[in-house]
């Protein structure tokens, strides 16, 4: 098992193009806002676009959330995005700064979250009660500047497991709220959720990376993949978007496939964009300015009604 998540944590950087800046890196040590470069489609750096604002939602070095925002406007729709990494530390928050640069450029505002990760004070409940927090932080962030109504969240792999977590806490059992940041105090409109595990119980049946991130298995802890896992908390009312490569060998094309039915069955909005020949590395890397990146992209703005 211990190998699997090792190969997990390896492989998301790599999918999202940013393996060479994070080589290394433990999450959350940065006293600045972050900041990455990422390479365009011609060769050539870009530079990174620098956080407007950070904000701390607790005492531990993970906690705290970065603010970017456009240059110009007002009122802006929010993407929160969620680094992947198999919930583990060697990835952190400078892996979705790409993503901020590009989408301020298109007039939204993103609040780019860190959390507590597994091996650095994470798991269940840490991590998700941290993802819980710094969400609940934006209307303090907000200051004015933000539409609070036009707020949606998206990760990728294990980002895309906490981005549709989020957008699912309104149907958190009642005995695990409290535990797990309590009732929500930014509601969310929508979740995009890129090669993601959305059902712990399946992926701890496949690959294991879930056990590690609950301590124990579905059959130990059964209330926690219920207060845990996407999949176990529809319906939710809410569209959440799943793109998902048919032939990704690290999570499962499945775990979309079977989260989207399940919620169409159950009367709740979800989209499945199956992506042909893509796997979980980086034969196609999700990439400012690649295909995957800009058809992702476009399924934030359809979400936000930008």
């Amino acid at each position: 098992m211990e190998s699997r998540r090792r190969f997990l944590a390896r492989t998301v950087p790599v999918t999202l193009g940013t393996a060479g800046l994070l080589a290394g890196c433990a999450a959350g040590t940065s006293s600045r806002p972050a900041g990455s470069s990422t390479t365009t489609p011609s060769g050539s750096p870009a530079p990174p676009k620098p956080a407007d604002a950070r904000f701390r939602y607790g005492k531990h070095p993970n906690q705290w959330a970065d603010l970017y925002l456009p240059s110009t406007g007002a009122k802006f729709p929010v993407v929160v995005t969620i680094h992947g990494g198999g919930w583990t530390v060697g990835v952190d928050a400078r892996e979705t700064v790409p993503f901020a640069g590009d989408l301020t450029r298109d007039g939204i505002a993103v609040w780019n979250i860190e959390y507590r990760l597994l091996d650095g004070g994470g798991g269940w409940p840490a991590t998700f009660h941290d993802v819980a927090a710094a969400i609940d932080l934006l209307p303090k962030a907000s200051k004015g500047r933000l539409d609070l109504r036009t707020v949606i969240s998206f990760g990728a792999s294990a980002g895309g497991h906490l981005a549709a977590w989020a957008a699912s806490r309104h149907r958190i059992p009642a005995q695990h709220r409290a535990l797990l940041g309590g009732a929500p105090k930014q509601r969310l409109r929508g979740a995009v959720a890129y090669a993601a595990p959305l059902d712990l119980a399946y992926d701890s049946d496949n690959f294991g990376n879930s056990v590690h991130l609950m301590d124990g298995t579905p059959a130990r802890h059964p209330d926690r993949y219920a207060a845990g896992s996407p999949y176990a908390l529809l319906p939710i009312g809410i569209p959440v978007v799943c793109l998902h490569g048919d032939a990704d060998q690290v999570i499962p094309y499945e775990q979309s496939k079977r989260y989207v039915a399940k919620a169409k069955q159950l009367g709740s909005p979800a989209k499945l964009i199956t992506l042909p020949g893509v796997d979980h590395n980086n034969t196609q890397p999700l990439r400012i300015g690649e295909p995957l990146w800009n058809q992702t992209k476009a399924e934030l703005h359809t979400l936000l009604g930008h």
